[in-house]
C-alpha cells in the first residue's frame, strides 16, 4: 500500500523486464527509499527514458554494462523455479534458431532474431571484449546461420549493422 494515490508516469515496452527492473535497481540503489520505491530526481527519469527510448527504438542497449554483470533472468517456472543467467539464455536462443536450421534446411539458410531475443544477445555481446568493433556503427539486425570451419559444421551469431556490413 501507498499512503498517497499513485500516477502512472511512463511505460515502456520491455522484451526482458526482469532484466531492465534489476538493471534500473542497480543504477539507482543509492536513491532507494522503503521496499520498491525510489526518489529519483528529473536526471535520473531522463537517464531512464533514454535507456528505454533507444532500447525500444534501435534494440541497443546504451546502459552502463557494467552493472549488468551478475544479473539472473528468471525464465518462467520449470518446477524448480531455476533461474537462468545471461549466457544461458543466449545459449538457448542459438540453439532454438539451430535446430529450426537443421530441420528446415530447405528453407533459408539465415534464422534471423526476434526483437526479444536481438536485445537479450546485444546485452551479452557488450560483455565481450571487442564489443565495439562488432557492433561498429550500430546492430540493424542479428541472424544464426550455419559456417564451415575446417570441414566442420558450427552455428554462430552473426550481426547486419545498420551500414549494410556483416560480422
Amino acid at each position: 500500500g501507498t499512503p498517497f494515490p499513485l500516477k502512472l508516469e511512463r511505460a515502456f515496452r520491455c522484451p526482458t523486464p526482469n532484466l531492465y527492473e534489476k538493471y534500473f535497481h542497480k543504477l539507482f540503489k543509492s536513491q532507494r527509499g522503503k521496499g520498491e520505491w525510489f526518489d529519483l530526481s528529473e536526471q535520473d527519469e531522463c537517464e531512464m527514458d533514454d535507456v528505454m527510448e533507444n532500447l525500444y527504438h534501435t534494440g541497443n542497449f546504451i546502459g552502463d554494462t557494467s552493472l549488468l554483470k551478475n544479473i539472473q533472468l528468471e525464465k518462467g517456472k520449470k518446477g524448480n523455479g531455476r533461474k537462468v543467467d545471461l549466457f544461458d539464455q543466449v545459449n538457448s536462443i542459438l540453439h532454438g534458431h539451430r535446430l529450426d536450421l537443421q530441420e528446415n534446411s530447405n528453407v533459408s539458410s539465415r534464422r534471423y532474431l526476434s526483437r526479444k531475443d536481438k536485445i537479450a544477445v546485444i546485452v551479452a555481446l557488450k560483455k565481450h571484449p571487442e564489443a565495439s568493433e562488432k557492433i561498429g556503427c550500430g546492430v540493424d539486425s542479428i541472424f544464426v546461420e550455419e559456417v564451415f570451419y575446417h570441414g566442420e559444421s558450427s552455428y554462430c551469431f552473426h550481426i547486419k549493422r545498420v551500414d549494410g556490413s556483416e560480422e
